[in-house]
């Protein structure tokens, strides 16, 4: 499979430059340029519980006015999270959920 040949060749031509250490930052881009690829105007938010039909018009209003162009919502949702959300795209992941403040402070509190 020609996906096997391409991913084989990097991985060789890195280890030949030495540069192994940079294959997770390669993938983090090739995931993000997919993700556009597939469909830029795909925005998926996870939730604790079901977003309300205004909150969904809401945030596809302001999606569509920041990223300046029209915007698909896809809801995932994920009980684990405390509260708040989590939104994926284009890429781009904008974590405002309550576990991602917890784990902020955490990380504050242990290293400062």
């Amino acid at each position: 499979m020609i996906v096997d040949e391409v991913v084989k060749a990097v991985i060789g031509y890195l280890s030949s430059r030495g540069r192994l250490e940079l294959l997770p930052q390669i993938a983090q881009e090739l995931t993000r340029a997919g993700f556009t690829q597939v469909d830029p105007n795909l925005a998926t938010v996870t939730s604790a519980v079901v977003l309300s039909a205004k909150q969904k018009s809401t945030l596809v209003k302001t999606l569509a006015k920041v990223f300046k162009h029209p915007i698909r919502l896809k809801q995932n949702l994920d009980p684990d999270l405390i509260g708040g959300l989590r939104l994926t795209i284009a890429g781009k992941v904008i974590d405002a959920s309550i576990n991602r403040q917890l784990t902020d402070l955490k990380e504050v509190l242990i290293y400062d």
